[in-house]
This record gives C-alpha cells, sequence and structure tokens, in this order.
C-alpha cells in the first residue's frame, strides 16, 4: 500500500485507486528538503503538512459557519473592529449610539466565542472582507 493511501487511511479518509494523488519532481525535491533540513522522514513531513491543511480548512470553515450567524449590522461591526475602527469612530459611522454599538461588539465577541478585539482580529486576519462584501 502507498504512502498517501495509509496517510489518508489514518486521516478517515477513504479513497479509491482512481483517487490517489502523486507529487511532481520540483513538489518531490521541496519536501525531500525540508525533510533533510528538519532530519525527519519525508513521510513525516508530509503527513504533517496535509494534517495542518486539513485543521486548516476545518477552522476557515467553522469561521465561516459564525460568520454566517452575525447579522449585516454585526457583520459591519466585526469588519471596522477588524480594520481597527475605534467604538467612536464607528458609532460616528454607523449612526448609532455607543451603547447600541457596545451591544453589537458584545454580541459579535460572543458569537466568534473570543474576548476581546485584538483576538477577533487574530483568528479573522484572512477573511477577505472586500469579497464579502461583493456576495
Amino acid at each position: 500500500m502507498s504512502f498517501w493511501l495509509r496517510l489518508l487511511q489514518a486521516l478517515g479518509i477513504r479513497v479509491s485507486a482512481e483517487s490517489i494523488y502523486y507529487l511532481d519532481g520540483a513538489l518531490l525535491q521541496s519536501l525531500q528538503t525540508l525533510a533533510d533540513e528538519e532530519r525527519r522522514p519525508g513521510d513525516e513531513i508530509a503527513a504533517d503538512i496535509i494534517a495542518s491543511a486539513v485543521s486548516f480548512q476545518d477552522t476557515s470553515q467553522e469561521l465561516w459557519q459564525r460568520w454566517s450567524r452575525l447579522s449585516p449590522r454585526e457583520q459591519q461591526v466585526a469588519m471596522m473592529i477588524c480594520h481597527n475602527y475605534t467604538t467612536s469612530e464607528m458609532a460616528a459611522q454607523l449612526m448609532m449610539s455607543t451603547n447600541t454599538l457596545k451591544s453589537h461588539i458584545r454580541k459579535v465577541l460572543r458569537k466568534f466565542d473570543v474576548h476581546g478585539r485584538v483576538e477577533l482580529r487574530d483568528i479573522l486576519t484572512d477573511f477577505d472582507f472586500d469579497r464579502l462584501m461583493d456576495q
């Protein structure tokens, strides 16, 4: 059984023979270079990379689901937080009282299960807000 098939099975992914993937020469060389630099087997490096990619995808889907649960106003507030707007700047631009804004901020933080604006910015650092607004 090939390394890739064993790896996919270890990750709980069932594949048929048509689903086996092969590395091109440049990617295989990069994998070997990483393995040499870290003094670890190439199979182990490849498994770590794939596990990391799967974890990243899972996290991205979870964040997207949380984003989708925000109201349109909460999405605006979240974007403004991520763009480092202050409370007074947000309140002025959204034409609402600071108390109302603070309520929206609390709801956003709770829905993302974070404790503050910095933490929210950290988890949404890769979000493309411009693309989201075009949808």
